[in-house]
């Protein structure tokens, strides 16, 4: 993830702490969907001792206790857009507002395979990409077309009167001469 929004957004200094708050965020609402026993409370404190310099005690206990952490920031729904993918999609310069943005589809594929990683494996998968959709949609450029001849399909083209009049020539050259 962290790679993905370094290509979108070239190195910022927040970008660290950003992604991991994204990441928190993923992780407490696909925790929604888990039971939080022995196993997963195992994988939550080698999460957490990974970024323990970075954050205390109370997000483990946190995470365990599936509270959501950070919805103003990676929230996707009809009614909100959290601050990350705002920014984000703001900050977006013209030439990555075309088309389909291919770090911006693999900053969301790799937060979907967070999500799925640590939800229950009978919930439904997520796709962040389809959620982000009417907020890309509104700031996304139309591509620009490729400039092809004008051709009008409804006009038939003219046939020249002097080409058929060769072929009816070369006909009949072709006859007088048996």
């Amino acid at each position: 993830m962290y790679r993905d929004l370094a290509h979108l957004e070239g190195e910022r200094e927040d970008q660290a702490i950003r992604t991991m708050h994204l990441a928190l965020y993923v992780i407490s609402a696909a925790l929604q969907t888990q039971k939080i026993d022995e196993s997963m409370r195992y994988l939550l404190r080698a999460f957490w001792n990974e970024f323990q310099p970075t954050f205390d005690e109370s997000v483990y206990q946190a995470l365990c206790a599936k509270q959501i952490m950070f919805a103003e920031i990676g929230e996707i729904s009809e009614k909100r857009l959290g601050s990350f993918w705002r920014n984000l999609l703001d900050n977006l310069p013209p030439e990555r507002r075309v088309g389909k943005d291919d770090d911006l589809q693999e900053l969301l594929d790799d937060t979907n395979r967070l999500y799925n990683y640590f939800c229950d494996d009978s919930a439904p998968e997520i796709d962040f990409a389809k959620e982000l959709e009417p907020y890309w949609a509104a700031i996304r450029l139309p591509e620009e077309p490729e400039e092809a001849e004008e051709y009008d399909e409804d006009e038939e083209p003219e046939e020249d009167e002097d080409d058929s009049d060769c072929y009816d020539d070369a006909e009949e050259n072709t006859l007088d001469e048996e």
